[in-house]
């Protein structure tokens, strides 16, 4: 196994969200992403994204919004974007620019829109060995490495998910979590814990609120974290010990 694909088994492995727009998503996610579809029923779709299995259930009510991002070979970012340019409108930063660079991550990231209206992101992180040559396709969404949390407080929800999770704050030097936000765990796989109400866009027009989430991550250790009061179920799993591609989820 070479390094690409030993990155490929790290990261968010299973991630379970609702959506407003099944149909419109199934189709999007298979024909415009062009990925693969594992399961189709009548109220949900799971779909191949790399090294994660998404899936997507129809909500009860509301039109849930999420923030993902997607892992991308470090050194495909601006193939990545000419491979989307084709399919979605990326959105831009406030400068104009569909760049948004991560000084302190070592990173490059671009944001667009499925048809739900989730924030999904496309990043290239530079310390991650997972160069490769070629033109960009679908094979080169390697697997899901962000998920966002929407909490009260941010920083009690941070500090549980250090003590069960084991997911601390990401990058060496950064200040303790901030009141609205926090990324933690590391390149392959990031919780981004934000204060309800919190912008997840940069021009500010798409607020952070609460939607049910499941996730199943892996990583070096096996813990479960469900915060009181919100509809989370977070799970690391010791990627030694479990497939964690097929755990099941409810």
């Amino acid at each position: 196994m070479d390094k690409r694909e030993a990155d490929t088994l790290k990261g968010i492995r299973r991630l379970r969200l609702e959506t407003h727009a099944l149909e419109e998503m199934k189709a999007f996610y298979a024909r415009t992403l062009q990925l693969e579809i594992t399961d189709s029923e009548p109220n949900q779709f799971t779909v191949h994204a790399g090294g994660t299995l998404l899936t997507f259930v129809g909500a009860e009510s509301g039109r849930p919004v999420y923030h993902f991002a997607f892992n991308i070979p470090e050194n495909m970012f601006a193939e990545a974007k000419a491979w989307l340019r084709t399919r979605v409108a990326i959105l831009r930063n406030t400068d104009g620019s569909e760049d948004f660079e991560f000084r302190s991550w070592n990173a490059h990231a671009c944001y667009f829109l499925d048809p739900a209206g989730n924030i999904v992101e496309f990043i290239a992180r530079h310390n991650l060995q997972n160069a490769r040559a070629g033109d960009f396709g679908p094979q080169d969404i390697l697997y899901a490495s962000e998920i966002g949390i929407v909490v009260d407080d941010v920083r009690a929800a941070a500090e549980a998910v250090r003590d069960e999770l084991g997911m601390r704050p990401f990058v060496t030097g950064m200040p303790d979590p901030g009141a609205d936000f926090c990324a933690a765990g590391d390149d392959h796989a990031l919780l981004i814990i934000v204060k309800k109400g919190r912008a997840w866009n940069v021009g500010g027009t798409i607020p952070a609120e609460v939607f049910s989430t499941q996730v199943v991550i892996a990583g070096d250790r096996d813990g479960d974290l469900k915060l009181a009061g919100f509809p989370y179920d977070i799970r690391i799993v010791n990627r030694d010990g479990h497939d964690t591609s097929r755990y099941r989820m409810a």
